[in-house]
């Protein structure tokens, strides 16, 4: 009886064994694409499949796109492909242009087309005015006697600038 059981075990532990010694790789594996998608904790690129490895250089990729986009963080040019950079080019003019219109934000008046430039130092003389006219910011009366004359109707939401 005691051999059949030593039997019983010995057979247990060959079958089932194996398979907790696999869970464990294969949580291992698991956890190393999680360190490679994530990019936090050290990655083994040489323990990822072909497939995983693909995806994990395209997920990088996409994330660098999206940085450069958004300007959320350091943004690796030599990642990108020359229609993209061309797209993060054309993006950031226009987030200089909108931050020149707004004064939200740098604005590099030296990056402005000779239209946009124009723009806005229509909106910056306009502010001007509106500021001497209100008195509620700083005003450069200087610059009052480079503009012509203007009438500013309110209205409950809003200023608005008519040429008299």
């Amino acid at each position: 009886m005691t051999r059949s059981l030593w039997i019983v075990f010995v057979l247990f532990v060959a079958l089932v064994c194996p398979g907790f010694a696999q869970t464990s790789v294969v949580r291992r594996n698991s956890r190393n694409v999680q360190n490679c998608l994530d990019g936090l904790a050290p990655c083994d690129r040489s323990l990822l499949t072909g497939k995983e490895a693909q995806q994990i250089v395209e997920l990088h990729h996409d994330r660098n796109l999206w940085t450069c986009l958004t300007g959320y963080g350091e943004c690796n040019g030599s990642m990108l492909t020359p229609l993209e950079a061309q797209q993060v080019t054309d993006t950031q003019r226009r987030w200089n242009a909108l931050a020149c219109e707004t004064t939200i934000g740098t604005c590099d008046k030296s990056q402005l087309t000779a239209s946009q430039a124009a723009e806005v130092a229509k909106l910056e003389e306009l502010q001007n005015r509106l500021n001497c006219e209100t008195g509620t910011a700083t005003c450069d009366h200087s610059l009052l006697a480079r503009q012509k004359p203007q009438k500013f109707v309110t209205s409950r939401s809003s200023v608005i600038a008519c040429s008299v």
